[in-house]
């Protein structure tokens, strides 16, 4: 996630630069290459999120159980795939 900050921070330089800067901007974020990273990072950005949210209750003494602790595990999991599934799906 933080490796890819610089090349989005030059895609949107390049964006605001002018008309042809924007469109190849497009070009490049349309590509194959940044289409399979981009669902890459969503998936770590959703998982990062839900293991936090997760970790926080656990925090709060919720879901401490061995049990619970799995389930919850699991839920992260599965969150992170359905919201990659979801994002998926609208590149379509």
């Amino acid at each position: 996630m933080f490796l890819c900050i610089p090349a989005l921070s030059w895609l949107f330089a390049l964006s605001l630069e002018n008309e042809q800067g924007f469109q190849q901007s497009l070009d490049y974020l349309r590509s194959t290459p940044v289409t399979l990273l981009s669902l890459l990072l969503v998936w770590s950005l959703s998982h990062h999120l839900l293991a936090g949210i997760r970790h926080l209750l656990l925090d709060v003494d919720i879901g401490l159980e061995k049990s619970a602790a799995r389930a919850s595990a699991w839920l992260v999991n599965l969150g992170a795939v359905l919201t990659t599934a979801g994002y998926a799906v609208s590149l379509l």
